[in-house]
């Protein structure tokens, strides 16, 4: 006897051998790189963002090459980020990878001069959210068995920088807590690892090339490279921090600057 499937019954089929991986501030620069690098590699996506005007348009480039979807999430709100998860938890029934990458930079300047207001919206995305992503990422991977969770740091994580005091201190806040959490569940299947890129070829940065030519400049000629960064080649270091292979990589910084923290 021959049996047909129709493409719901196919879809629905390969969603079971299909890993779930969230990706929060997944519609621009980084976070759509890796995006479209996971779908590549036949992951299903789940993105958290809040510029909810992006999400059709992005949704289908990465339809094109796999499963995605959208849940709106205001990463400043910690209500927002436990009900994505419960979305997720329902919609889809497992998380195996997460990629902790929304942030902001704010508040270039001497320490001095810092205001509440940017200190708190820097401390709120760029460290707080990781922190409640992660509660809830391991609270859905220990019941899956297995995890996988990149954070996005910087290589000014690594470094202090003249004039970026907060934005310092998050990332150092992030690697510091990226070891940590390895250290409790290196027996739970579970890593925990951070990228640290140097400066990338982002939008945003690369408008600077004519809006702020000498600084651009002064971008491109500390990374020893004497190029930045494409987010596409972090989004495939990320990868493969998600993979199988990776299992013995744990509580790292990885960098991706061309050398730059190596020394100058």
């Amino acid at each position: 006897m021959i049996f047909f499937l129709n493409y719901t019954e196919i879809r629905r089929i390969s969603y079971i051998k299909e890993r779930n991986i969230v990706i929060t501030g997944g519609l621009s620069g980084l976070g759509k790189a890796t995006a479209l690098e996971m779908v590549k590699n036949g992951y299903h996506v789940i993105i958290f963002d809040y510029a909810d005007g992006k999400a059709e348009e992005v949704l289908a480039e990465l339809r094109k090459e796999g499963s995605a979807d959208y849940i709106h999430c205001d990463l400043s709100k910690k209500s927002e980020i436990d009900a994505a998860f419960a979305q997720v938890k329902e919609r889809f029934g497992h998380l195996d990878c997460a990629f902790n990458n929304a942030g902001v930079s704010l508040g270039a300047g001497p320490f001095e001069t810092m205001t509440e207001d940017i200190i708190n919206k820097m401390v709120d995305i760029d460290l707080k959210a990781v922190m409640f992503c992660m509660i809830n990422e391991l609270q859905l991977m220990l019941e899956n068995g297995f995890g996988r969770i990149v954070n996005t740091s910087s290589a000014s994580g690594l470094m202090g920088n003249i004039n970026s005091g907060v934005y310092n201190a998050v990332k150092f806040g992030v690697n510091g807590l990226t070891r940590s959490v390895a250290l409790d569940h290196a027996k739970d299947n579970i890593t925990v690892n951070a990228i640290c890129p140097g400066t990338m070829a982002t939008e945003l940065i690369l408008n600077y090339e004519k809006t702020n030519p000498d600084l651009f400049r002064e971008w491109v000629n500390m990374l020893p490279g004497g190029r930045l960064v494409t987010p596409e080649e972090v989004a495939r270091i990320v990868a493969f921090l998600m993979s199988d292979e990776s299992g013995v990589i744990n509580g790292a910084m990885i960098t991706a600057d061309t050398g730059l923290v190596a020394g100058r």
